[in-house]
């Protein structure tokens, strides 16, 4: 693992799942890793069997300046890698084990972005993992994060972990710039949503 991040969830989701195959979702305590709530998100499979994004922390959303509440997982990936990270999100809650991935946020006029995600299986009750425990952060320091939307990712790698993997100290994460007036305008809107509908005079 390359991100503080990455690291600093693991190791908390190592020691909340203690002797099972994954924690239990009322194990997680929120406030024991507020340092990087930002980056993560929890993913649920819905009645048929997609993968949506259930939560959502604010620097990910930040990322593709959108909300990412009720979003597939597979629809931020380009259309022939959806079938390859749906599949590795089915798997984890069959097969539980941790999965790290390496991709490449891809933007506008040919922005780029390394980012190394993080995914960890989670259960309700008994040994049935039905939630996914994950993380995203970049792996580098760009003036334009937050202000210019990714449009998706790239895999370059896929990693399976044992549960007990232990890895080289990483480096900090990359140090945040200070914002500029439109990454704190997008991060303003982005609790706000647009519907469809109301009143037409």
């Amino acid at each position: 693992m390359q991100t503080k991040t990455a690291t600093d969830l693991f190791r908390y989701w190592q020691s909340a799942k203690g002797e099972h195959v994954a924690p239990l979702r009322n194990r997680i305590e929120p406030d024991k890793i507020r340092h990087i709530l930002g980056d993560l998100f929890i993913l649920e499979a819905d009645e048929r069997g997609d993968i949506r994004f259930r939560l959502a922390g604010t620097r990910l959303c930040a990322l593709f300046a959108r909300e990412l509440r009720g979003v597939t997982f597979d629809s931020l990936w380009p259309y022939e890698e959806m079938d390859q990270i749906a599949a590795e999100a089915r798997g984890m809650m069959a097969t539980p084990r941790p999965v790290l991935i390496r991709a490449m946020g891809l933007g506008a006029q040919h922005r780029r972005l390394g980012l190394e995600g993080l995914l960890l299986p989670m259960r309700a009750k008994g040994e049935r993992v039905d939630r996914i425990l994950g993380a995203l952060a970049p792996l580098e320091r760009a003036a334009w994060i937050g202000a210019e939307p990714l449009h998706f990712l790239s895999v370059e790698r896929i990693r399976h972990l044992a549960p007990d993997h232990a890895g080289p100290s990483p480096a900090p994460n990359p140090p945040r710039l200070r914002e500029n007036p439109l990454s704190q305008a997008v991060r303003r809107v982005l609790h706000l949503a647009v519907l469809e509908g109301g009143r037409s005079d």
